[in-house]
């Protein structure tokens, strides 16, 4: 069984970019702990900061501001290293980045290479981390394709990232990330814009690899149906904030944040009676640079009230479960 213990915490993270047009905050004062061999969902619209918290991590953004801390640790009680002091660009960041931590990234047609072949992607992984010749480096590339599920991996070893269909190139982007066998896996929206047949079984895979490397997922998504299939604890973001963060049961059963409740009820489930209209939540999300004052939420709540134009305060609710809103606050 996994144990408790943190293998990464991000503390007060904040994200900024500056442009002609005024400062992006796409991700602004955000804290989650990732636990050793569990998996951590992170949820929201496009546009609220998620794959900047993704890519953040592994120092990936080298025109911003960070700060904050997100601090790694890799042996448990050893001192922990603040990945936001690392250069971007430095030997201890590309220490990290591909074997310890890797990433998944979200399109896999613009991740791979056209000009070079899927074995020689994943072998420039292995080489990079691992001290193995070009042949025990091919075999486990080999072993990698066939254990995410390429048939006739030998062969399709030499084919080109045109020459696969979509589910197949997001598995060789897992099998890119796991070569290594890294302790923490992000997976940012692993399943867009793949049919449903085999977004099951890429989340089928990421789960089984998971237990068989006791290796802790950061689950990067906006599709709560995946999130309750693979996540234990979940993080709701809305326009670079947490709006809530629950064990993922708790925010199922009882959410608190209005913005929780709307991306809930927004569920398609298999016992809507037919005709009925299906709920949507008005408007969308706001341009960062001009975010609304106080809860950024405000301008599409229903719950609405004077007191959001005031930041408003964290709220407790249980253990690891809190809501960023002014609804349960008293007069």
């Amino acid at each position: 069984m996994p144990d408790s213990q943190p293998i990464l915490e991000v503390l007060d993270l904040h994200v900024h970019f500056k442009m002609l047009a005024g400062v992006v905050r796409a991700v602004d004062g955000v804290n989650f702990t990732v636990e050793r061999g569990r998996c951590l969902g992170i949820v929201g619209e496009s546009g609220c900061g998620k794959s900047v918290t993704a890519r953040s991590i592994l120092r990936l953004l080298h025109s911003s501001q960070t700060s904050g801390q997100i601090l790694y640790h890799p042996n448990g009680d050893d001192e922990p290293i603040d990945l936001v002091n690392l250069d971007p660009r430095g030997d201890a960041i590309r220490a990290i980045r591909g074997k310890d931590i890797a990433m998944i990234f979200q399109e896999p047609m613009t991740s791979l290479t056209p000009v070079y072949t899927i074995g020689e992607q994943i072998m420039e992984s292995i080489r990079q981390h691992q001290n193995l010749s070009e042949e025990e480096a091919q075999e486990l590339a080999i072993s990698m394709l066939n254990k995410v599920g390429i048939p006739d991996a030998e062969r399709r070893f030499a084919d080109y990232p045109h020459q696969m269909s979509g589910g197949m190139r997001q598995r060789v982007m897992i099998a890119i990330a796991l070569c290594c066998e890294p302790r923490v896996l992000i997976a940012d929206e692993p399943t867009t814009a793949l049919d449903v047949t085999i977004q099951a079984q890429i989340l089928r895979l990421i789960r089984s690899l998971q237990q068989d490397l006791d290796m802790s997922v950061i689950m990067i998504t906006h599709d709560l149906s995946v999130i309750a299939q693979l996540a234990d604890f979940v993080v709701v973001m809305y326009l670079g904030q947490m709006a809530e963060k629950a064990p993922v049961v708790e925010l199922f059963q009882n959410p608190k944040h209005p913005y929780t409740q709307a991306l809930l009820r927004s569920i398609v489930r298999p016992d809507t009676p037919p005709r009925e209209q299906l709920h949507t939540i008005s408007g969308s999300v706001p341009d960062p640079r001009n975010a609304p004052s106080g809860c950024r939420f405000r301008n599409r709540c229903p719950s609405v009230h004077d007191r959001c134009l005031e930041d408003p305060p964290v709220v407790e609710f249980g253990p690891q479960h809190t809501a960023t809103c002014w609804l349960y606050v008293d007069d």
